[in-house]
């Protein structure tokens, strides 16, 4: 057997294919029973009701009564972009065109998230809007801080709703959506900088790349973590694998951050948002300066370490895929250290994975997180391109 006939059936290279394979087969199972049915939600947000009649293609009237004698409400499905993808909604409101209450039938945002947002007054904000009240969030809305994308989600998609009811169901003339705005502040430009500011790093040596990375370390872990909350998440992974491309002019910070890390990956081989601003590594770092003592895991244990993480982060994406819903696997961390929130057992392992990082550098960033498996995969598939094209070019 050849050498080029050996690497082809290395072991690397069969998982890898085999890794890919299941990832096509579990998009496709999970698109194949994604639609489910709205009944339940029709009388979860109009329990009085007796009877529904279809009106168009997204809409219902509800009635007291079958058949058709007392009109309770009309109920409207709208549906707008939240993080991990599209965010359905049921809207009913009143026959006077008012909003009286939402329900949420799909959505793939990260539980925990969401649940604060429904948690809050959100919703209840919302509920006596008419088709032409203004609804921004951070104006007209209070919104959840580190939940931004969900609540515009949900807020537009009832606009979108009691809007469509007015044109379609009550003859009134309501103004065109509004084309959304970009949004770029000061997430954004510190975002660039920190990109700036670690590539100079790169190119330096001695004490100025130390302490470059420690200023690029330092502000990630107070704007990206503590302040804004912004950190990659594999649900932000698992949604593009589900084919969720949001829009640009909303969602600029999300592009910056993926697009960044990818073309840096691919065009240096090194994993700049890992190595130099990410928060919770930054976080990790932070502590194991302050310990005395030192531990190195021995190579073995890293490796099996390696392993054990790719075959767990690949069968959160395929859980993922097979749900149709990439916040349901997202196991990080970083709720419960920038907003001090969460549940047991994720402060549990905050805090075993903060004391290992007294003694061992980065425990979570070495051992669990989804992040270096992904690098390391989409570096694997760089590998393997530029080894096919050096091949086909010596032909």
């Amino acid at each position: 057997m050849t050498t080029e006939n050996r690497q082809k059936l290395s072991p690397e290279r069969v998982l890898g294919v085999a890794a890919l394979l299941a990832i096509l087969v579990c998009w496709y199972l999970g698109m194949t029973r994604e639609n489910a049915s709205i009944e339940p939600y029709l009388n979860q947000l109009v329990p009085t009701a007796e009877h529904f009649e279809k009106l168009g293609e997204s809409g219902f009237a509800a009635y007291h009564e079958a058949p058709s004698t007392k009109l309770l409400a009309y109920v409207m499905q709208s549906e707008a972009d939240g993080y991990g993808g599209p965010l359905r909604t049921l809207v009913g409101v009143s026959p006077e065109g008012a909003i009286i209450d939402l329900v949420i039938v799909k959505d793939r945002e990260t539980p925990s998230y969401l649940q604060r947002v429904l948690k809050s007054t959100l919703v209840s904000q919302i509920i006596g809007a008419h088709h032409d009240d203004p609804l921004q969030v951070g104006e007209d809305i209070d919104g959840v801080s580190g939940a931004t994308y969900s609540c515009n989600a949900i807020v537009l998609a009832a606009q979108r709703a009691v809007r469509a009811n007015a044109a379609e169901n009550l003859s009134l003339t309501v103004i065109e959506e509004a084309p959304p705005q970009i949004v770029f502040g000061i997430r954004e430009l510190i975002l660039i900088a920190l990109y700036i500011a670690a590539f100079i790093g790169l190119k330096t040596n001695g004490k100025a790349k130390i302490l470059v990375r420690w200023g690029t370390m330092l502000l990630g872990l107070l704007a990206l973590g503590f302040v804004f909350n912004s950190p990659l998440t594999l649900a932000l992974v698992s949604s593009l694998l589900l084919g969720h491309v949001p829009d640009v002019r909303t969602h600029l910070y999300s592009y910056l951050l993926l697009g960044g890390i990818v073309v840096m990956l691919l065009a240096s081989k090194k994993k700049l948002y890992c190595d130099w601003f990410c928060p919770f590594g930054a976080a990790q770092e932070c502590v194991y300066v302050l310990g005395q003592k030192r531990i190195s895991p021995p190579a073995g244990l890293i490796n099996a370490a390696n392993w054990a993480r790719c075959a767990f982060v690949l069968a959160c994406i395929l859980i993922a895929l097979l749900l149709r819903h990439p916040g349901v696997t997202s196991y990080e961390l970083f709720t419960a250290l920038f907003t001090i929130r969460g549940n047991a057992i994720q402060f549990v392992l905050l805090v075993l994975v903060l004391l290992t990082a007294y003694v061992i550098r980065r425990p979570w960033c070495r051992f669990l997180c989804p992040h270096p498996a992904i690098a390391d995969f989409l570096l694997m598939i760089r590998r393997w391109t530029l080894e096919s094209w050096r091949t086909h070019s010596k032909r």
